[in-house]
């Protein structure tokens, strides 16, 4: 064969073989199906390739959607705590500071308490022997003394209001209930006074000078009335406690 034919021969043949790589179909299992080990196109290979990190791609985007939306969650529910938390924490505050404070008022109300039991107590003890002593003197003239009974009253009454400290007293009612317990003691012993003056007298009649006594006696005990009321309102146990601080 000369060199030309062999030319001829092999330009013929190349067609051949380009067009039976480009259509030729993958080779087929004898179970009628395609055989993947089969070589593939390279173009069918690209295709797959770009399929499948397109698919990659979506996922990790859908991936980083997911992860981004649980991030905004997680730190909204961290917030949300957060803010319950502070919340707590002021509650927590507010009824700490609450209780401190009435404690504190409960001191400071059972301190005036003590205060003002004390003042009472104080009254009491410096006016009531006197207050005794002139009730019971009121109460004898209600069913009639002599004079030298009533006399040996006012004589024991003399000795309480001797014992009275009136600057103790303070400036309230119990110095109020102390003026008029006083003023009650002196109606009583002008009216012993009188009637002494008027024994012995042989131109004075008692009968005389009986309704000026009777009005200087109810004179003092609308005092000794008086004085049991002002030492009333000093008490805390009483209806009527009108605190330290008040007179009438």
């Amino acid at each position: 064969m000369t060199d030309s034919q062999n030319q001829h021969n092999a330009e013929s043949s190349a067609p051949d073989d380009q067009v039976g790589e480009q259509s030729s179909p993958p080779a087929w299992t004898p179970m009628g199906r395609p055989d993947y080990a089969a070589p593939v196109s390279p173009r069918r290979s690209r295709k797959g390739l770009w399929a499948t990190l397109v698919a990659i791609v979506v996922v990790l985007a859908i991936s980083g959607a997911v992860a981004a939306v649980l991030i905004v969650n997680h730190r909204a529910d961290v917030a949300a705590q957060e803010r319950r938390d502070e919340a707590a924490r002021e509650r927590a505050e507010e009824e700490r500071l609450a209780a401190e404070a009435e404690a504190e008022r409960a001191a400071e109300e059972a301190a005036e308490q003590v205060r003002v039991q004390g003042i009472y107590d104080n009254c009491v003890s410096q006016l009531g022997p006197l207050l005794n002593a002139l009730n019971i003197v009121d109460a004898r003239l209600d069913v009639g003394l002599s004079q030298q009974e009533l006399s040996d009253l006012v004589g024991k009454v003399s000795v309480a209001y001797s014992k009275m400290d009136v600057p103790s007293l303070g400036k309230d009612d119990c110095l109020t209930a102390g003026a008029n317990l006083e003023s009650a003691f002196n109606q009583y012993v002008t009216t012993v006074s009188d009637w002494n003056d008027c024994i012995f007298d042989y131109g004075c009649d008692t009968d005389d000078i009986e309704p000026a006594m009777q009005a200087k006696w109810t004179a003092a005990s609308n005092h000794i009335d008086k004085a049991r009321r002002a030492m009333e309102r000093l008490n805390p146990s009483s209806p009527t406690f009108n605190g330290p601080g008040s007179a009438a």
